[in-house]
């Protein structure tokens, strides 16, 4: 037999059931619960130690599920359950909504952007968490993305988030050219294919990734192409980024 974490919440009169904690922030407000994933998770939930206030109570037990796939599903299976290694991710659109700064980037005035207008700049939410706990577990976190890489600083300074490598925009490589993948993994140290995965908000991201022969997660929380949502959605994706902890756990 083969066990598996997962997270009991008795919320409303009702039970749901999660597999970690970060899952029900998917799902709930840290308003409706009373609790931040933050403080939840430094609280540190055990089977033996529940966490219970005034509006929930939520609880650690083990899942028991008998053994089974075989062959090319079960490799495919397990290599998806590994923690990765290293994770990249799109900058545009899936750590930032930067919308605000379309026209600047147009007239090349990369100076405002870096000094005033990546200030005004939206971070998803969740993600603060997601770097932490990136951080706390390990794994290396590159950025590949067509923006400045010096926007990207710029913005990864002022919201005070940290990151073991950026490749940003290229002269002669361009998104979907999987080239991009193999430069951000040498800058972690030249980390395998097998260990890393990328996530992004776009089908070009989804073919650079395919191209290189990474795993490929879809962020699809801000995807402006309604058509390239849905077609994200038919694969591996992430509606949120505090779903991408429980997606690595």
């Amino acid at each position: 037999m083969a066990d598996r974490k997962i997270i009991h919440l008795r919320f409303g009169g009702n039970d749901y059931y999660f597999g970690s904690v970060a899952a029900i922030y998917s799902k709930f407000t840290k308003e409706e619960l009373g609790v931040s994933y933050g403080s939840l998770r430094n609280y540190g939930i055990t089977p033996d130690k529940p966490y219970i206030n005034g509006k929930a109570t939520i609880k650690e037990g083990v899942l028991i599920s008998a053994k089974g796939m075989r062959g090319r599903k079960a490799a495919e299976r397990q290599r998806h359950t590994i923690r990765p290694k290293a994770v990249l991710i799109d900058f545009d659109c899936t750590i930032f909504d930067t919308r605000i700064d379309r026209e600047a980037r147009k007239a090349k005035d990369f100076d405002l952007i870096c000094s005033k207008i990546v200030r005004q700049y939206t971070l998803y939410d969740g993600w603060k968490s997601v770097f932490s706990w990136m951080k706390d577990s390990g794994i290396k976190v590159g950025i590949v993305s067509s923006a400045k890489t010096d926007i990207i600083k710029a913005a990864f300074s002022f919201f005070n988030i940290d990151c073991d490598g950026i490749v940003g925009w290229q002269l002669y490589h361009r998104k979907p050219d999987p080239k991009l993948i193999d430069m951000a993994l040498n800058k972690l140290g030249g980390i395998p294919k097998d260990d890393a995965i990328y996530i992004g908000d776009s089908l070009e991201d989804r073919k650079m990734a395919e191209s290189a022969g990474i795993r490929f997660v879809a962020a699809t929380w801000d995807c402006e192409n309604v058509n390239e949502t849905e077609e994200l959605k038919k694969g591996e994706h992430c509606s949120s980024p505090i779903q991408i902890i429980d997606l690595l756990s």
